[in-house]
């Protein structure tokens, strides 16, 4: 279960970080056009949002089947 924890961190920030770089190069020299930094932008907003919700929902579900497994919830 640590590696769903690891891809729940590691994809989230890979994608800003490369956003930023993305960001940063455009900022200062034209790299790409304004129409496809939009959509890679949205897309960036996409991959983190659907990423952080599915990594929440996982790990919600991991912790209430150990709390069903310990008897500590009633099933």
């Amino acid at each position: 279960m640590n590696s769903l924890k690891t891809i729940g961190i590691a994809v989230p920030l890979a994608t800003f970080v490369a956003w930023g770089l993305l960001a940063l190069a455009q900022l200062w020299g034209s790299v790409v056009s304004h129409e496809t930094f939009t959509k890679l932008t949205i897309s960036a907003v996409i991959v983190i949002g659907v990423s952080v919700i599915a990594s929440l929902v996982i790990r919600s579900y991991i912790e209430n089947e150990k709390l069903k497994k310990e008897g500590y919830v009633d099933e």
